[in-house]
């Protein structure tokens, strides 16, 4: 089993896979994008509301067993997001 991510790095990954901006991605989830930011460089926790929105969103919801688990579920349309890249 691969280890957890912080969620803040797991949200950075599914924003980049939907090939989205800070600003796009933060708009979709009704948060600021200061916030979103501060959230993927890991420098604030990520909110409970801030999660029920990213999981609740319909083209998220192909991640959210990957998000909340850190597993998949093919079958079921649930994957995990690629890797970052080094310099992301």
């Amino acid at each position: 089993m691969k280890p957890v991510q912080p969620l803040g790095i797991k949200i950075k990954r599914i924003r980049k896979a939907l090939n989205l901006t800070r600003e796009e991605f933060a708009s979709m989830l009704a948060i600021p994008v200061s916030t979103l930011k501060n959230y993927e460089l890991q420098y604030r926790s990520v909110s409970s509301d801030a999660l029920v929105s990213l999981c609740s969103h319909p083209i998220m919801h192909r991640y959210t067993i990957w998000l909340m688990s850190n597993r998949t579920n093919l079958p079921a349309g649930q994957v995990e997001p690629p890797e970052l890249k080094e310099k992301e």
